[in-house]
Order: structure tokens, then C-alpha cells, then sequence
């Protein structure tokens, strides 16, 4: 069995900064100081019409230029754009990352963002954070020490649990991203 451990405060806004992106036009790449930077912690739409006012520019409306590019973002934690994802993912990702913090960054790096509801997703794989494997190998023992009532208490000072030996053989089958002095857990 694998705990579940839901701390409190978990899913809160402790990403600092705010996840945003530098959109340049693209005839003005070689410049990421021309950009704007763009707050992308809301629904896509609303990027897409901030991206659109930077593109219309200064001046004659029908001069807008059409092409874009992210120059350079900042608060997504350790998940990078590679420069493929739709504004939809990238908005989706920074809701995430403010709504679940570090943990949730972690976790969009290895995973799959081909399909489903990313919040959804996450909270299915997510098992919590520790501040080592051990402690988490901890929890797993406390969590079903229920199950051992039928140890007599006179035998209990005697029996002994390699937490670093449990540990491993806990997360072989476990993604395990060890952050600072934090340890996050997910299933595959």
C-alpha cells in the first residue's frame, strides 16, 4: 500500500514569480528586450489577446505583424517550454504551477502532456512530499501499523525495519524528484 499524504496549504500560490512569458514578434527575435513579458497564469485567451496588442504595435492597426515567438519565461520552475506548446498548454501549466506550486512543476516535467485534464492527472499521481525517502518509507510504515495489531507488545522493541533498504524498494516503481530539502512522490 502507498500512503496518500496531503499536507496543509499544499495547493497554493508559493511560486515566486508569477509564471509569465517575454513574447517578441519574431522579426524583432534577435531582440528579446523588445518583448513584453505576459502573465500566464490565466485562461489562454486572455495571453492570446495580449500577445495580439503586442503584435498590432505602435501606429496602423492593419500593419500587424503576424508571427511570435516566447524570447524567454520565468516562475515555471523546473519545467521549460521547448517553444512547441500551444498558449492552451502553457496557460494550463502556469495555472498548475500556482495552483499546486513546486510540486506541480516537477511533476509536468515528466509527464505526458499529450492528453487529459493536467490538474486532474497530477492529483492522481501526486503522494505527497517528504524531506527524505526515508520519511517517506516512514509514513508508509506508519500507515499500516494498523495492520500489524497482532504484534505483542513485548515483541515490538525487537523488530527492526531498514527504512533505507524499505525506501528503495518503495520507489522503484515511484517517480521521486528531490527538490532543496524536499522530496515530491508520484506514481507512473
Amino acid at each position: 500500500m502507498v500512503p496518500t499524504r496531503t499536507l496543509p496549504g499544499l495547493c497554493r500560490s508559493i511560486i515566486s514569480p508569477i509564471p509569465r512569458i517575454n513574447v517578441v514578434p519574431s522579426s524583432e527575435a534577435a531582440n528579446a528586450f523588445s518583448g513584453r513579458w505576459i502573465d500566464a497564469a490565466r485562461h489562454w485567451t486572455d495571453i492570446a489577446a495580449d500577445i495580439d496588442r503586442l503584435l498590432i504595435g505602435p501606429g496602423d492597426p492593419s500593419s500587424k505583424r503576424t508571427q511570435w515567438m516566447i524570447a524567454d519565461w520565468e516562475g515555471f520552475g523546473s519545467w521549460t517550454p521547448d517553444g512547441n506548446e500551444s498558449l492552451e498548454m502553457i496557460a494550463a501549466i502556469a495555472l498548475g504551477i500556482m495552483e499546486c506550486g513546486p510540486a506541480f512543476s516537477h511533476w509536468v516535467s515528466h509527464a505526458s502532456l499529450a492528453s487529459g485534464n493536467l490538474i486532474d492527472r497530477f492529483y492522481d499521481d501526486f503522494l505527497g512530499e517528504w524531506a527524505d525517502v526515508e520519511e517517506f518509507a516512514s509514513q508508509v510504515i506508519a500507515d499500516a501499523t494498523d495492520n500489524l495489531a497482532f504484534i505483542p507488545d513485548w515483541l515490538a522493541p525487537y523488530i527492526q525495519i531498514d527504512l533505507v533498504e524499505l525506501a528503495q524498494y518503495l520507489t522503484d516503481d515511484l517517480l521521486v524528484v528531490e527538490d532543496d530539502a524536499t522530496v515530491f512522490v508520484y506514481s507512473r
